[in-house]
Order: structure tokens, then C-alpha cells, then sequence
């Protein structure tokens, strides 16, 4: 009976070692269309309830910093709040990556939590096939597309905009190959 268990162990072993040594397979890079396709993992707020925000990171600077594998820096408003405003389409927002440049691809999408609202976003990397979403009339009479989702632009100036439609507890996810995050902000 050993015998022929240590012989079973033996060619189970040989069987999972076999082929090219070193090699790693690696998945393919998703598109954003798969990566669009995942479903949204946003937490449920009750009208009334407390915005579950996510923590606040100070990096230096004066853009607090939430998320852990993508962080965003909504920059400190002129009353002192460190939050986007809502129905006002210029809320510039930074991000970057907390860890080596090495995610390839990330996807944001986002919505309200507590109530009627919408999340858009404007600025480089707009997807194709994402739809308009808004536009918004800007202080010197141009037209300004706002989307519904949003590319990385991984050679920008790594700063888009957020437009949420009103004033509430809002979520983005970004997706890439690598994770699936949610950060949760308010707008004031």
C-alpha cells in the first residue's frame, strides 16, 4: 500500500512540475469594456444616515488623500472643507498611486449613495462608448461634456473633475486587473 501511495505522491508531483521552468503564466490585460462590465460594489445608504466616508490621508500639500490603491486629493475649498461641491461642475480632483506605477489599466465610475444624484466626470481619458452624460455651461460660455465614466489617463497631469449633481454621500469604484476599490466621499 505505501508503495503504491508514495508512487501516486511521486507522479502527482511530477505531473504539476512538468513543463517549462521559470514561466508564469500572466493573465491579459482586461479592456475597459470588461473591466465596465464588472458589477458596482457600492455600500447602501439610508436617506438621513451618516456618510460612511473613507479615511483621510495628509500627504503633504493641501490635497487630503482617501483610498489605499488609487488615492484621490479633492484639495481644501475656500470654507475650510476638504469635500467637492455638489452641482458644481469644476471640482478639480488629484490622484495617484500608492504603491509602484505598475497597475495598467483604471477605470472610475461612481454614483450617489443616499438619494437621488448622479456622479460624472470630465476631463482626459473619457472612454469610448461611455455615452455624454452632462454637459455644463463653464464661467467663459463653453460647453464642457461631463461622462458617466472615466479612464486613468495614466500620461496626464493626474488631476480630472467631478461633477455630482447634488449635494450628498457619494462612492467611486475604480476598477483595474489588479483590485476593485470603492471610496466613499461626501459633497457638500
Amino acid at each position: 500500500m505505501r508503495v503504491v501511495i508514495s508512487t501516486l505522491v511521486v507522479g502527482l508531483i511530477m505531473a504539476c512540475t512538468s513543463g517549462s521552468a521559470g514561466q508564469v503564466a500572466t493573465p491579459s490585460p482586461q479592456t475597459y469594456e470588461q473591466l465596465a462590465a464588472r458589477p458596482l460594489k457600492l455600500p447602501v445608504v439610508a436617506a438621513g444616515q451618516a456618510c460612511p466616508a473613507s479615511a483621510i490621508t495628509l500627504l503633504g500639500g493641501t490635497a487630503p488623500r482617501v483610498g489605499t490603491s488609487v488615492r484621490f486629493g479633492f484639495g481644501i475649498r475656500a470654507d475650510g472643507s476638504m469635500w467637492p461641491s455638489g452641482s458644481y461642475a469644476f471640482n478639480k480632483t488629484v490622484w495617484d498611486f500608492s504603491g509602484p506605477p505598475w497597475l495598467r489599466d483604471v477605470l472610475l465610475r461612481g454614483s450617489r449613495l443616499d438619494g437621488d444624484g448622479k456622479l460624472f466626470f470630465g476631463g482626459n481619458g473619457i472612454t469610448s462608448g461611455a455615452g455624454a452624460g452632462i454637459t455644463v455651461i463653464d464661467s467663459k460660455g463653453g460647453v464642457v461634456p461631463f461622462y458617466p465614466r472615466l479612464r486613468l489617463p495614466v500620461d496626464s497631469n493626474a488631476a480630472f473633475y467631478l461633477y455630482p449633481t447634488a449635494a450628498g454621500c457619494f462612492a467611486i469604484q475604480a476598477d483595474s486587473d489588479a483590485f476593485s476599490e470603492v471610496v466613499v466621499f461626501r459633497a457638500v
